[in-house]
């Protein structure tokens, strides 16, 4: 990608030499520690989903979750909470409040991705426990939010 400074965005040796498998596991532990802070916090949490990416190698494969670790790519997360009685301007307060948690606890992350769903209502629900978007953004860690930031889709 670029015209003067050309970057490789998709390497398909890079791809095939991460260790998937503890990627998925570190992943899952990362997003069990997150879930249970946010949820101090906030009780709209629904779930927590974080990545990891990092070479076969780089951690023995006993390793564990620990927010110090250092991976080749900042960790990315999405967070789904339940927006189902909630207004855009109250779905705004809890990211913000969710952002704040973050840094205070001293989480690295590149972004955050923010889905906001009705949850329980059969017209609405979709076809999983997750719930239909009403609600989402997205941010970087020490990005300002604004109001506007946050997309409010029809249902």
């Amino acid at each position: 990608r670029g015209f003067i400074k050309p970057t490789v965005q998709m390497d398909g040796i890079y791809t095939e030499n991460l260790d998937q498998d503890l990627m998925a596991k570190i992943g899952k532990e990362a997003g069990g520690e997150i879930k249970t802070l946010l949820s101090q916090e906030l009780k709209t949490i629904i779930s927590v989903d974080v990545y990891v990416e990092f070479l076969k190698g780089t951690f023995p494969v006993d390793s564990h979750w620990n927010k110090s670790m250092k991976f080749e790519k900042p960790v990315w997360m999405h967070i789904y909470l339940d927006a189902t009685n909630a207004t855009k301007e109250q779905v705004f307060e809890d990211v913000l409040k969710l952002q704040a948690t973050l840094n205070k606890h001293g989480y690295e992350y590149d972004s955050v991705n923010i889905n906001a769903n009705v949850i329980g209502d059969p017209k609405l629900s979709g076809k999983d426990d997750i719930g239909y978007v009403k609600f989402a953004t997205s941010f970087k860690k020490n990005e300002v939010l604004k109001l506007k930031d946050v997309k409010e889709f029809n249902q």
